[in-house]
């Protein structure tokens, strides 16, 4: 209250075009830092879209017939996609994982079903309590809590369990649970869904240093997996199977990032 309070108090006047783009500068260089001394909760163009979520042309301002606002002039950084590619194929990587990890590291094994099969995220899997398997429906019934909240309005809903094998792993974990959370971890939780360190690192981490050791060389390895899936799920559907797999808001998003480019195409036409 006191921070909208001091934020209403402040005239347009008193904003300049130099402000925005030292607050810019400031961004950028606060993301530049190593992650574990990084102040800003998102990267400077995230920063810059929230400005525009709330301050764009089409949105607030023109409300109140403004005809220009601080801040209309920036533009977000010129970045370098990356798109999504597979480093092993999936199926190898699947069996491997039935063979090392399902016995001898059931935690690892999970999460690993968690992302490639279901397409949840890190937060998501670690988060995940038993009470939102819907094992009679066979689906994951996935809401925001106190605990944690999804990433858009889009992320929570219903995800299917397509893979009987998987359905049935996971029943059998859930007879023999021993928490109310699927992922089992010895560190708490936090007071609120703000909490900013990861619940089950130490599971995350072996797993990362399993799929590196199997050919998963890349900055995300457990974030691969959810591509992986989803762009498995794409192969043996549509793009749009794939982004509902996903739970993107905007199917471009699938198509950018998690969908691999396929050169190999051919048609049937005659020349």
């Amino acid at each position: 209250m006191a921070y909208e309070q001091e934020a209403g108090a402040v005239r347009l006047s008193a904003i300049q075009e130099q402000d925005l783009m030292a607050w810019r500068e400031r961004q950028v260089e606060l993301c530049r830092r190593d992650s574990k001394d990084r102040l800003s909760p998102r990267t400077a163009n995230g920063s810059i879209a929230a400005w525009w979520a709330v301050f764009g042309k089409s949105s607030l301002w023109s409300q109140f017939g403004l005809t220009w606002f601080p801040g209309l002039d920036l533009r977000k950084l010129p970045t370098k996609k990356v798109r999504f590619r597979v480093l092993v194929p999936l199926q190898k990587l699947i069996d491997k994982a039935n063979l090392e990890l399902k016995e001898l590291d059931p935690d690892c094994y999970d999460l690993f079903l968690l992302a490639v099969a279901l397409g949840l995220r890190r937060k998501e899997a670690e988060m995940l309590l038993w009470s939102a398997f819907c094992f009679d429906r066979e689906i994951l019934d996935l809401k925001a809590s106190t605990l944690y909240g999804y990433k858009t309005y889009d992320s929570e809903g219903e995800v299917k369990i397509y893979s009987d094998k998987v359905l049935g792993h996971f029943r059998s974990r859930y007879e023999n649970r021993t928490s109310d959370f699927v992922l089992n971890s010895d560190r708490p939780t936090g007071e609120d869904k703000n909490y900013s360190y990861y619940r089950c690192e130490p599971t995350s981490d072996r797993l990362a240093a399993w799929l590196r050791s199997h050919g998963v060389v890349c900055a995300k390895p457990i974030q691969y997996l959810r591509g992986a899936g989803g762009n498995q799920v794409r192969i043996d559907n549509d793009i749009f199977a794939a982004k509902c797999f996903l739970r993107h808001s905007q199917i471009q998003t699938t198509i950018e990032f998690y969908s691999e480019v396929d050169t190999s195409y051919s048609t049937t036409l005659s020349f």
